[in-house]
């Protein structure tokens, strides 16, 4: 009797030391596994330093180090030095008046403000890109420079996460893609270009505001001066134009949305608005290539 008491006593005390083992594994480790999230390649691998590996914790295709012999080091020590493009854009735009490299030179400072330096939990942790000091400081462009910055964007590689970041702030869209990775910059190209191309004309309907954004104003306002668009579909604009980033209210007007006729008298005094992107739509520039990750520096 004894004996089996204790044969069960042992049996018990095993089975609670295994679920508190398994338990604290959980607790150190299951945190961990579960917020891990695993990028699968892409199937057609990108045009770049064949060296280079998929990461697929980060999403990206990355160098992996190497130990250099004494022979390697003596030759780049001896090459001669190469600004960065971030180097040479800085030396030429260091005192534009330009309001795009203006935005660019502030973020560059907030980027230096330790108290803005944290990094972003919804961006690869291995880049120094802070969304919030960037944004801070894109949200300074104007509306009225959206096709400019789209031909910055296009042909000028320095900093283009960040002008395409501004981009999507100022038209209240969400491409999705981690701009620091010049892979990435590029499927930001195709589906921007795709998106341009495929702006619905017709009823105004939540779905279509929150994927075009401001994209949508001109065929609003072409309706509204025909008198084909009902004040519901206004206010539905306005409501569902914030979805991403309110900002974007603040740079038009809302209160003007809530008539037909209120639309027609805001168009009327906001020509250079609605003019801005309806040439952003029809814009088309050539794409230099170039870019790349942060590095703790401009690239």
């Amino acid at each position: 009797m004894k004996k089996s008491i204790y044969l069960i006593g042992t049996i018990l005390l095993g089975a609670f030391s295994l679920a508190l083992l398994a338990n604290l594994g959980f607790s150190i480790f299951g945190k961990a596994n579960v917020a891990r999230v695993f990028y699968q390649e892409p199937s057609l691998r990108p045009d770049i330093n064949p060296d280079a590996v998929w990461d697929d914790s980060l999403g990206l295709y990355v160098l992996k180090e190497k130990e250099l012999s004494e022979e390697e080091l003596e030759q780049i020590m001896e090459q001669p030095y190469v600004p960065s493009a971030g180097e040479k854009w800085l030396e030429a735009h260091r005192d534009s008046d330009d309001p795009i490299d203006k935005a660019i030179l502030l973020s560059l400072e907030l980027l230096k403000d330790d108290s803005l330096a944290k990094p972003n939990p919804l961006l690869s942790a291995i880049s120094t890109y802070d969304y919030e000091a960037i944004t801070t400081a894109m949200k300074t462009i104007p509306i009225t420079s959206l096709p400019e910055l789209y031909r910055s964007i296009c042909e000028e590689p320095a900093y283009r996460d960040q002008k395409m970041t501004a981009m999507e702030m100022l038209l209240n869209i969400e491409l999705g893609w981690g701009l620091f990775d010049p892979y990435a910059q590029g499927l930001w190209r195709a589906d921007f270009a795709e998106l341009k191309a495929n702006i619905p004309s017709g009823a105004v309907t939540k779905a279509a505001v929150e994927k075009y954004g401001l994209l949508l104003l001109p065929n609003i306002v072409k309706r509204a001066e025909s008198g084909r668009i009902s004040d519901k579909e206004l206010k539905l604009f306005i409501e569902s134009l914030g979805s991403h980033n309110k900002e974007t209210v603040k740079s038009i007007d809302t209160s003007a949305f809530s008539s037909v006729d209120s639309v027609k008298a805001w168009a009327k005094n906001n020509k250079e608005i609605v003019s801005a992107i309806e040439k952003l739509i029809k814009a088309e520039y050539d794409w230099v290539s170039g870019g790349g990750l942060r590095a703790g520096g401009p690239y």
